[in-house]
């Protein structure tokens, strides 16, 4: 008959096993392995098993940016865009230059980050700009894709940094991506439509778009557009009532 184990035993087995994999990971990125010392890299940024340290984690990761591995670009591009911890590691500059490597490599996720970084701006050490925000996302929205088409309809209906607004052209982006379905695309388009901004003023169109928006938190199965889901449902219930209202005062 088999010897019951206990719960804390499983908890010691599991913790043993951790350790000696942790030990095979110190050992293999001393020898140079990648898988390894992307491990390890991560282990300095989030201070699991090793005590945090920053300095090791970038040495690590520029290491392995220099043999041309992209997950440590990725890594390096986010932790300056973020920061680190506590945001004080931030240096737009830094993540422009790694993510502007995988752009050059086709990774076109690279390009929405650049763009991210020149809309927020930095300060003096790297102002906003809006016009290079619009050049990184152009090409991959004439080529359909509805994160670019998005953010560069969001680009051209506001009137900052220069660029002069186009409500319009705003409006036909936000249409292309609303057509695949992309949510804040279609809370945009709603938002033109029931304010008669860059397109004829539509209650139904408006409704119609809101609508969709609302319908399609059912199948959502993250939580960044909870916002937009909230919003949707909001605008639309106001909507609706002005609806009733007018149909009371006839």
């Amino acid at each position: 008959m088999p010897e019951l184990v206990s719960d804390s035993d499983d908890l010691a087995d599991d913790y043993n096993r951790s350790q000696k994999t942790h030990v095979d990971h110190v050992n293999a990125s001393l020898k140079g392995r990648t898988e390894s010392q992307l491990y390890m890299a991560d282990c300095y940024l989030k201070g699991t098993i090793e005590k945090r340290d920053t300095k090791k984690a970038i040495e690590l990761l520029e290491l392995l940016d220099k043999k041309g591995i992209d997950e440590a670009t990725r890594k390096l591009g986010d932790f300056f865009f973020i920061g680190g911890k506590n945001g004080s590691d931030k240096n737009l500059n830094l993540a422009v230059k790694y993510y502007e490597k995988l752009a050059k490599k086709g990774k076109d996720d690279a390009k929405l980050l650049m763009a991210e970084c020149y809309l927020r701006g930095d300060g003096v050490k790297f102002p906003i700009n809006i016009n290079k925000a619009k050049e990184c996302v152009e090409d991959g929205a004439r080529k359909g894709n509805a994160k670019f088409q998005f953010l560069l309809g969001d680009i051209l209906l506001k009137n900052e940094g220069g660029l002069k607004k186009n409500e319009t052209e705003a409006v036909k982006w936000f249409t292309l991506a609303a057509n695949q379905k992309h949510v804040p695309a279609m809370s945009q388009l709603a938002a033109c439509f029931s304010s008669g901004k860059g397109v004829a003023k539509d209650v139904q169109q408006a409704k119609r778009y809101f609508q969709m928006v609302v319908d399609a938190k059912a199948t959502d199965k993250t939580s960044e557009n909870e916002a937009i889901y909230k919003e949707a449902a909001n605008e639309l219930a106001k909507l609706k009532s002005l609806n009733g209202l007018c149909f009371e005062a006839f």
